[in-house]
């Protein structure tokens, strides 16, 4: 099984909004239940332009609002209404009516202190994910630039209180102070209570920030280039930050964790530069925690091009507006950081790179009227001399068209609805399979293929209760219908072999989706109860429970029924009752800071553990445990195993001593 983490999907994914332009944005605040929420307070802000909120307007009688606002530059625009103290909506607006029906909401507590514990004042912590489901789907990613209710400034305790999140199970904020390092991914993610109407998250203990500073010139010349962006992305998910060379070449970036970084230019953003100039990244540049480096200089050379076409096979059309990306010595495969362009009219493209190995491919596989099959190659380009790297992509013209109607249980048609698919219909794809237009018909394009498909469709409150199948070859459309309350829920409890509750476990409850399961976290109450509601019934789930103290535990594959309550087994945790430490330091010579540690035995179950800013690591364990403790390196792409007792807080591994391939 594939499980994607939903924090870590925060860091790839971007909001691709409709163009609205400037003018008049309308639409209807509504109830729960559909009847017209009156008063309510509605605001909203375009990503990335300006200082916040425009001006707040007020829902009328009929639940309608109308906001003049001024976009020239067409972003997404954000709209946020609050109607009374504890509900509220969130979503997006284009040039049609939108609807924005206000859900439950809670009040977040955030506590900050330094890495002495002494409480952080006047650090700005912002909201940047709020979930409203139990699906991947459900989740609103709110612009860095929204002010209150969703940033505020830390007050003298060191506190930060959001009165406005949307009761979903999950919540991502970002700690925004150049005084500090940007949090992990462990320390944002803050799973929430819905039935809690105050949830706290405890301290977040935040670690000095690092910062790394550098100059970027004209490799022949010397001469410094203004306005390049820089950009260091950790390779053990440590975070990712970037800065603007000043008119002298000098450029610092701030918030940086201890971790391992690729630090490389930006160029796709400026067309002049990346026509004619490329650079080698800093590959493997370590950061110190707290650290102020000033060693990362970087050269811009012309290297050499990369050409070629992206056509199809059979006719050799050339196949337009389709990104095509490279890994290589100006970005490294080691972080997710890829080189990319876009095909032109003719299906040409262009690629600038220093000379070495380069990885490239298609990165849209897929998409009106073909399928790209060998969508990667490996090349070796030598500095001043070109190369072609074509692609050919088969026509889909005889895939499978899956068509059909979502209607309501009276029979009329449901507009806006998601259409879920499983297996996804395309290959490590989402089950998301499209979204019905406004008469309810919905058309879903196809690989042809042999596999039987299981179709149902969502919206808002209104499921299908059971999945439609679907057979290659069948041309009669599908009607999927939705109705209330067939929802399921799952619930359980969480305790210890005592029979008291586990008050620090978190419950991820994972959907399947064919072979790709997905989690979303939540938390225990103060009796170890959790609950997760609005479950299609026809999914197939599992709930995992992990805790620092106690050994990890799962449920079996849970059936659900319509609009019923699925109880799990309680949990009994085991407590752990010894441990293991240690420190590993690099090859060179330096601690090993956000390394990744696998943990596996029979006793102590698989764990995943990572190392500080020191290089130093700490797992529980159980006493008398055989523990094999393995870590891959990324450079050198080796791995280092090492069997340890339990117990044992004295592990030293010394990679600078030993640089050979396999373990020590």
């Amino acid at each position: 099984m594939k499980l994607a983490s939903l924090s870590a999907l925060v860091v790839g994914l971007l909001w691709f909004g409709g163009t609205s332009l400037a003018g008049t944005y309308k639409g209807r605040v509504l109830k729960s239940d559909g009847s017209p929420a009156v008063g309510a307070t509605v605001r909203c802000c375009f990503e990335d332009v300006g200082n916040g909120w425009q001006r707040a307007v007020y829902s009328d009688d009929a639940g309608n609002f109308s906001i003049e606002a001024d976009n020239p530059n067409g972003r997404p625009v954000c709209a946020f209404a609050a109607l009374g103290d504890h509900t509220a909506a969130f979503g997006w607006l284009n040039e049609k009516p939108t609807d924005l029906k206000v859900v439950p909401t809670v009040v977040l507590k955030v506590s900050l202190v330094d890495s002495e514990n002494h409480p952080v004042r006047d650090a700005r912590v912002r909201l940047r994910v709020m979930s409203i489901g139990n699906t991947p789907f459900d989740y609103y990613f709110i612009p860095e630039n929204a002010t209150e209710p969703f940033a505020f400034k830390s007050d003298s305790n060191g506190q930060v209180v959001f009165p406005h999140v949307l009761a979903g199970q999950l919540v991502n904020i970002a700690v925004e102070d150049d005084r500090f390092a940007q949090l992990s991914e462990q320390e944002n993610d803050i799973p929430l209570l819905a039935s809690k109407p105050t949830n706290e998250a405890g301290h977040i203990r935040l670690v000095p920030a690092a910062s790394v500073s550098g100059r970027v010139t004209f490799g022949a010349t010397g001469k410094p280039a203004a306005g390049v962006r820089v950009s260091a992305q950790s390779q053990r998910g440590a975070g990712f930050s970037s800065a603007v060379t000043a008119a002298d070449g000098t450029y610092t970036m701030s918030r940086l964790r201890a971790s391992v970084y690729n630090i490389a230019l930006d160029l796709d953003e400026n067309e002049k530069l990346s026509k004619d100039w490329t650079a080698v990244a800093l590959e493997d540049y370590g950061v110190e925690s707290g650290a102020h480096q000033t060693d990362a200089d970087l050269s811009l050379i012309s290297g050499t091009i990369i050409t070629g076409k992206l056509l199809l096979d059979d006719t050799k059309k050339p196949l337009a507006d389709v990104a095509i990306g490279v890994y290589g010595p100006a970005h490294p495969q080691s972080s997710g950081w890829v080189q990319r362009t876009i095909t032109a009219a003719d299906g040409s493209y262009t690629l600038r790179v220093p000379p070495g190995q380069q990885y490239v491919y298609v990165m849209q596989s897929r998409g009106t009227g073909f399928v790209v099959d060998n969508m990667s190659k490996k090349i070796t380009t030598v500095d001043g001399k070109p190369s072609t790297v074509d692609f050919l992509a088969h026509s889909t013209a005889n895939n499978e068209v899956i068509k059909g109607k979502v209607v309501d249980a009276q029979g009329n048609p449901v507009a806006g609805a998601k259409v879920m698919a499983v297996p996804p219909i395309w290959e490590m794809a989402q089950p998301f399979a499209g979204t019905t237009n406004s008469d309810g018909t919905f058309t879903v394009e196809a690989p042809r293929s042999k596999k039987k498909e299981k179709l149902w469709a969502e919206k808002d409150d209104l499921f299908s209760r059971k999945a439609v199948d679907w057979k290659p070859g069948q041309r009669d459309p599908i009607n999927l219908t939705v109705e209330p309350n067939v929802q399921s829920a799952i619930e359980g409890r969480v305790l210890d072999t005592a029979g008291q509750p586990v008050t620090e476990a978190r419950v991820q409850l994972v959907r399947m989706y064919g072979d790709i399961g997905i989690g979303v976290n939540s938390k225990v109450d103060d009796q170890g109860r959790y609950r997760f509601d609005k479950l299609f019934a026809g999914g197939e789930y599992s709930v995992e429970i992990t805790t620092v103290h106690y050994k990890p535990d799962s449920s079996k594959r849970l059936t659900l029924k319509p609009g019923e309550t699925t109880s799990v087994p309680q949990f009994e945790l085991q407590k752990y009752d010894s441990q293991i430490a240690g420190t590993i330091i690099g090859e060179d010579g330096k601690p090993l800071v956000n390394q990744g540690l696998s943990i596996a035995s029979k006793k102590t179950g698989n764990i995943w553990a990572d190392t500080d800013e020191k290089g130093r690591f700490h797992v529980s364990t159980f006493a008398g445990d055989t523990l094999s403790l393995s870590l891959f390196l990324t450079k050198g792409q080796r791995r280092v195993e090492r069997t340890v007792q339990a117990g044992d807080e004295k592990i030293y591994i010394d990679l600078s001593a030993d640089k050979k391939d396999g373990g020590l």
